[in-house]
């Protein structure tokens, strides 16, 4: 496997996290606090909200080519299940949702925004963790490549006496600090 690499994270990537988190901490806080009875279902929904949104962002957000090419025929297989299957049974789950009384009740409402809140907050959590702060490490091996390159050109430079050591420090120096 792998091993990816490690952006430093800029203050967007931290404001969002803590946001996020806050957030969240917010909407767990509250439901509990309105509902305290019902809130074991209440958690499974919001761990179902999380686990939904996080395997979401992870489609749309792939590492590299190989991670792309393995999502692509992943979210087939997931696209012609949802296509098939659950939309053929998501009329009749509507229908008994809207008909049913006890479907109709506050706790419920609160579920469905709890779950879809959730969902949309990992989703974003998870987005910009993989598209900003993780690294594909054939990008970093190709730039460190550049790098190496760069030096060798100079070093080319130096050996043939077209440019002094001096010089030679300081480009090195300017290279590696990009």
């Amino acid at each position: 496997m792998k091993k990816q690499t490690k952006a430093p994270l800029n203050y967007k990537v931290k404001i969002s996290t803590i946001t996020i988190f806050i957030i969240s901490s917010i909407l767990f806080l509250a439901a509990y606090w309105r509902f305290p009875n019902d809130f074991a279902v209440t958690l499974i929904i919001f761990l179902f909200g999380c686990t939904i949104g996080l395997l979401m962002a992870m489609l749309v957000t792939p590492y590299g080519q190989t991670d792309a090419a393995n999502l692509k025929s992943f979210s087939k297989i997931v696209g012609s299940f949802l296509t098939g299957y659950v939309l053929s049974k998501l009329d009749k789950i509507f229908e008994t949702f809207i008909s049913e009384k006890q479907y109709s009740d506050e706790l419920t409402a609160v579920r469905i925004i709890l779950f879809l809140c959730f969902f949309l907050l990992f989703w974003i959590l998870v987005f910009n963790y993989r598209t900003y702060v993780i690294i594909d490490p054939k990008d970093s091996v190709s730039k460190n490549q550049e790098k190496i390159d760069q030096i060798n050109k100079w070093k080319d430079m130096l050996d043939k006496n077209m440019i002094s050591e001096e010089d030679y420090t300081i480009e090195k120096n300017k290279i590696l600090d990009e």
